[in-house]
C-alpha cells in the first residue's frame, strides 16, 4: 500500500481523540470554526491535545478568518490549518466542496485538499474510476471514507489518493461510545 494519510475530522472528545491516535491517524482535526455551535472550546482543545501524541493537529476553522482564530488560539497550537478560504499562507487543507468530480480542477494542484463530496451519489463516483486515479495522481486529495466495503478497497487499492477523511461524533455517554462503523473501516485498511 502507498503511504496513504488518514485524517480524523471533528474530534470533540478525548474518547475520540485517544481512538484515533491508538490507530496511527495522521492527522487529528478540530472543530474550531467560529460560526458554529458545535465547535470545540479554547479550553477543551487544549485538554485533549495534552493526552494526545502522533498525529498532526489540525485547526478545522471553515470560513473563520486567521486572525480571529488566533486571538483564541496560539499559532503554534496546529500543524495545519484546514479552511474553505484559499488565501491563508500557512500549511494548509483547502475543504472544497464539489458538484461534480470536474471541479476540482479549478484548483492549484500544489496544494492539499479534503474533498466534500455530499452532493456526488457514491456510486457514481467510484464508477470513474480511471478519472480519480488520474486525479490523484497529479493533485493530493483527502477523500471522504466511502461507507462500501467495495469502493474503500476501490479507494485504497486502485484510486491511492492522498487520504482518506474519517469523522468523529458525539459520545453515548461521557467516555463510551461504539466505533463498529470506524473499526470496520480500520481493519479494512489494515487487512
Amino acid at each position: 500500500m502507498h503511504n496513504l494519510k488518514i485524517k480524523a475530522s471533528q474530534v470533540s472528545n478525548l474518547t475520540d481523540a485517544r481512538y484515533f491516535a491508538a490507530l496511527g491517524v495522521d492527522y487529528l482535526g478540530f472543530k474550531l470554526d467560529l460560526s458554529h455551535d458545535e465547535r470545540l472550546s479554547a479550553p477543551l482543545f487544549y485538554a485533549i491535545k495534552e493526552w494526545v501524541e502522533g498525529p498532526k493537529i489540525v485547526a478545522e476553522i471553515g470560513k473563520t478568518p486567521i486572525e480571529l482564530i488566533y486571538d483564541v488560539f496560539n499559532e503554534d497550537d496546529f500543524d495545519l490549518i484546514q479552511s474553505e478560504l484559499t488565501e491563508i499562507s500557512s500549511s494548509q487543507l483547502t475543504s472544497v466542496k464539489l458538484q461534480t468530480l470536474s471541479d476540482i480542477n479549478a484548483y492549484k494542484p500544489s496544494e492539499i485538499y479534503l474533498l466534500n463530496l455530499e452532493e456526488i451519489d457514491e456510486e457514481s463516483l467510484y464508477h470513474n474510476k480511471e478519472e480519480l486515479i488520474a486525479l490523484c495522481n497529479r493533485m493530493q486529495l483527502i477523500f471522504p471514507a466511502p461507507s462500501q466495503k467495495e469502493n474503500i478497497l476501490s479507494l485504497i487499492q486502485e484510486i491511492k489518493p492522498y487520504g482518506i477523511e474519517v469523522k468523529g461524533s458525539a459520545e453515548e455517554k461521557v467516555g463510551f461510545k461504539s466505533y463498529d462503523d470506524l473499526d470496520e473501516f480500520f481493519d479494512i485498511l489494515h487487512a
